[in-house]
């Protein structure tokens, strides 16, 4: 859940226009998702978690490669102006 929050935290920050800076919201929210992933990850895997964990493994790294992405096409933009 707290991966989908800092997700839509991003979208609704680049929908703004406002800052490239990461709010405290999404930091909260990506601190949270990666704890509870660890948590869940540091202990045996149940067969009824184990889509959670796919889905959430791959929204973590979809998300982190969409931020990465973004925020160096924006600053590519900045400094080409």
């Amino acid at each position: 859940m707290h991966i989908i929050q800092a997700m839509t935290s991003v979208h609704d920050r680049y929908l703004s226009n406002s800052s490239l800076l990461q709010t405290p919201e999404e930091s909260y929210h990506l601190s949270q998702a990666a704890a509870l992933f660890n948590k869940q990850l540091s202990k045996p895997v149940k067969p009824v978690d184990q889509d959670a964990i796919w889905a959430t493994a791959l929204s973590e790294f979809t998300f982190d490669l969409g931020l990465k992405q973004g925020l160096d096409f924006a600053v590519s933009i900045k400094t080409a102006c």
